[in-house]
């Protein structure tokens, strides 16, 4: 057999147990997994290979990451151009000026590309939906029902090791730990390009890209993302966060699964919720707008 094969064979076959840490600082965490999935032929960046709004949908098996298994995704919700991603059953976070869509709801799909239904956001007398009081433009909100069985739970970064992930943005970038980061929309060409008055197209589809991290400062965090930042990646897979993928989130890569790092809140820039103090006003936010139980956020190591 082909040696080549092989390798990309033993690559496809593993999932998150493969991601080991490359040297005693953990810094390069995953990146052998991310990188040879991305330049791997045939692969490409979208995760549907079609996609409904409120319908079934079907998963991309070219998608690049799809060894990483798709039922990693299933707890963003979809149902707008804006994401919510579940931090609880019952409560998403997203970019606090630019919540989700409240008559349309949060859309879930599970790891067939089934459509779970849809979970409008909680809105009534009390507004169910809350700014956290720090400057990280985020939003918490409260689904007015629990979200569908099959919808993943997303972990928040386990706030002891905030400091290490700090001082991975001293690295050099070939060290640095990717990200995942997903956005909504790609460019549909132009008729005439030449022509200034033809206004831009989109076409809606879910893509995921890979990010590397730029700077941890408190609170906040930054990455770059394409043409204007990371070398490693295939350039290929180079995009920009579109204006209006805000919410969207970007994740760490853990042996054990997706762990919530951010949402977009600009083209490159976002709160941290690896943050004690960001965790703390979530955490708040949480207890404030209530639920059908009580809860607690949940924390995974990263690495």
């Amino acid at each position: 057999m082909n040696p080549t094969l092989l390798l990309l064979g033993l690559l496809l076959a593993g999932t998150f147990a493969q991601c080991e840490p490359a040297g005693e600082d953990n810094s390069s965490y995953c990146r052998k997994v991310i990188l040879p999935l991305v330049k791997s032929p045939g692969k490409d960046k979208n995760l549907f290979k079609t996609f409904k709004i409120d319908g079934d949908s079907q998963w991309n098996p070219n998608f690049w990451g799809a060894s990483l298994g798709f039922d990693q995704f299933t707890g963003i919700g979809w149902g707008t151009p804006r994401a919510g991603v579940l931090v609880t059953p019952e409560h998403t976070l997203s970019a606090g000026h630019y919540g989700n869509n409240y008559k349309e709801g949060v859309h879930f799909y599970d790891k067939n590309g089934k459509f779970l239904g849809s979970r409008a956001v909680a809105r009534d007398a009390n507004n169910l939906t809350r700014r956290t009081n720090l400057p990280n433009d985020i939003r918490v909100a409260r689904l007015e029902s629990p979200a569908p069985k099959g919808a993943r739970i997303y972990p928040l970064p386990d706030p002891k090791t905030d400091e290490q992930r700090i001082s991975w943005c001293s690295l050099p970038e070939n060290q640095r730990p990717l990200l995942l980061a997903t956005d909504w929309r790609n460019p549909v060409p132009k008729k005439n390009p030449a022509d200034p008055k033809e206004g831009q197209q989109w076409r809606i589809t879910r893509s995921a890209h890979p990010v590397l991290l730029k700077r941890i400062s408190g609170g906040a965090m930054g990455w770059t993302y394409g043409p204007r930042g990371e070398p490693a990646v295939h350039p290929s897979y180079h995009e920009i966060i579109n204006v209006g993928d805000s919410s969207h989130p970007l994740f760490w890569v853990t042996k054990s699964g997706l762990v919530l790092a951010s949402t977009f809140t600009g083209t490159g820039s976002g709160p941290n919720y690896g943050n004690p103090e960001v965790q703390t006003a979530i955490q708040e936010a949480i207890d404030k707008l209530g639920g059908t139980k009580q809860y607690k956020i949940k924390t995974a190591p990263v690495p």
